[in-house]
């Protein structure tokens, strides 16, 4: 059996490099090199994902079993308008400061000032952006649940920035705290505003103050750590960050409008119902995409790797990532898929069941984007930010022009499957793109030869009828042969092989 696995792990050498698969072996023992960075860090990440999306499962589920759909539907399209602008509020500079600090931290008093301070200056804009929307996509009386949303989402945005630091100097659990207070807060918030029957506009207020919550206690705990916050300008730091936020801001731009015109189109060429169904939909995503998390905990890990230029643990990384969307998230989705109306039925109740259609697609959307995160950490970390914008731009304008014809044409049910397209498009290109500047596959390139390897192992095991024929007369005459022998072994052994 040893002998038949090497000749597949020989048989898939492919490239100038030849590769090679990973043993078990090499992936437990980079593992265990990086095991507090990994473990511990993913450990930390995990249970505050697991605390939020507790949390949130509550606060969601109440809010549409409490609300009519018509009114899920004008909340979910406020939420979509004020996330419209949301990237007014960070440019793209958390990604770069978690990059940047993760390999020089003594300069972490330097870049959270500069942020911290621009992000003041930003939110003012966002603010006055959303006061200036016009009355036919938001209502006069909706106008403070926008202002409040926005509110939230700059407070939101500010404790992002102090999450920044902890995530470069790679102390998780402080993440966890953070998240803590805040999705805690929210939830406790909802209840609250539920069981007294205050009210949706009370009910948003102490979701925000729930996020000022947060921020406090972020902020605090980055001050107990010696780091100092000065609200001033530095010209050429601030130049800096923003020439280097740049593409990835293009890229929050557009990931913006990517995110919420499919909420916003489902509503200018259908109605606030279908809009309520889409986004309930649309939460079981939100899930799935909480997942990257995890590549949150790897990222500043990733960044040392590839300015270390340390490709084979670069690569068993990459290796890491691939197996756990292959043996966690898909079959996650086929059940997902399968079980849909009991799902939606559960949850929500009969009243969300035409979401059904949507949620069979947006789950596949789900694993199609942890896979493309990864990927896209991978060109941030090597410094290559603008061919993601362009990429990103490509997708958004197929994104819009698919999304304008088949919803004048089909159900809502449509935006779930264009968006599915996009997001595979994108993956595609990406893929192509990193083999096109490093001249070799990467690791999810090498999926065909996962694939390859497994065929292989499988007609070893289950042979086609043909070659088992060849098996069976190849067994039969070796053990003719081996009777032969032992015959002349034992000086003609008459009786060897008879009854």
């Amino acid at each position: 059996m040893s002998t038949l696995f090497e000749d597949i792990r020989r048989s898939i050498a492919v490239g100038k490099g030849q590769y090679r698969l990973p043993m078990i072996r090499d992936l437990i023992a980079f593992i265990s090199q990086y095991r507090h960075s990994f473990v511990s860090n993913s450990l930390w990440l995990a249970l505050g994902e697991i605390a939020a999306k507790l949390f949130m499962f509550y606060v969601v589920i109440a809010v549409v079993r409490y609300l009519q759909p018509a009114e899920y539907g004008q909340l979910s399209l406020s939420i979509a308008l004020a996330n419209l602008f949301v990237f007014l509020l960070d440019f793209g500079m958390t990604k770069i400061i978690i990059r940047d600090l993760s390999r020089q931290r003594r300069r972490a008093s330097i870049y959270l000032s500069q942020a911290i301070s621009l992000k003041i200056v930003l939110g003012g804009v966002y603010c006055v952006i959303l006061l200036l929307l016009p009355e036919h996509l938001i209502s006069r009386e909706w106008m403070w649940i926008l202002l409040l949303i926005g509110f939230m989402n700059w407070t939101q945005d500010l404790s992002g920035t102090f999450i920044s630091w902890f995530m470069a100097a790679e102390r998780m659990e402080k993440v966890l705290i953070v998240q803590l207070v805040h999705y805690g807060g929210i939830f406790l918030a909802t209840w609250a505003a539920i069981h007294f029957n205050a009210g949706l506009t009370v009910l948003v207020a102490g979701q925000c103050i729930a996020a000022i919550a947060g921020l406090s206690m972020a902020a605090v705990m980055t001050l107990l750590e010696g780091i100092t916050i000065r609200l001033v300008f530095m010209p050429e730091l601030i130049r800096y960050l923003i020439r280097q936020s740049l593409p990835l801001c293009g890229m929050i731009v557009i990931a913006c409008v990517y995110a919420n015109a499919d909420t916003i189109m489902v509503r200018l060429y259908k109605n606030i119902n279908d809009v309520a169904f889409y986004q309930a939909a649309c939460k079981f995503l939100f899930v799935m995409q909480g997942l990257v998390l995890l590549h949150a905990a790897l990222f500043p890990r990733l960044s040392i790797l590839v300015k270390a230029d340390q490709k084979g643990q670069t690569r068993l990384l990459h290796w890491i990532v691939a197996l756990f969307s292959v043996i966690f998230l898909a079959p996650v989705a086929v059940l997902v898929t399968i079980y849909t109306p009991e799902i939606l039925n559960f949850v929500y109740g009969e009243k969300m069941l035409p979401a059904a259609g949507a949620l069979r697609l947006l789950v596949w959307v789900g694993v199609v984007f942890f896979i493309k995160a990864y990927i896209v950490n991978i060109f941030v970390a090597h410094g290559e930010q603008k061919p993601l914008f362009l990429i990103a731009l490509t997708a958004l304008v197929l994104y819009l022009i698919l999304n304008a014809y088949f919803l004048a044409h089909h159900s809502f049910v449509a935006a779930a499957g264009v968006l599915l397209a996009t997001e595979s498009f994108m993956l595609a290109v990406m893929l192509v793109v990193r083999f096109l500047k490093t001249g070799r596959l990467n690791s999810f390139f090498y999926a065909f030869n996962v694939l390859r390897f497994l065929s292989q192992i499988r007609l070893k095991i289950f042979p086609p009828r043909q070659r088992f024929d060849d098996i069976m007369a190849q067994n039969a005459a070796r053990q003719e042969q081996w009777l032969t022998e032992a015959r002349k072994v034992i000086g003609g052994g008459e009786g060897v092989g008879r009854d």
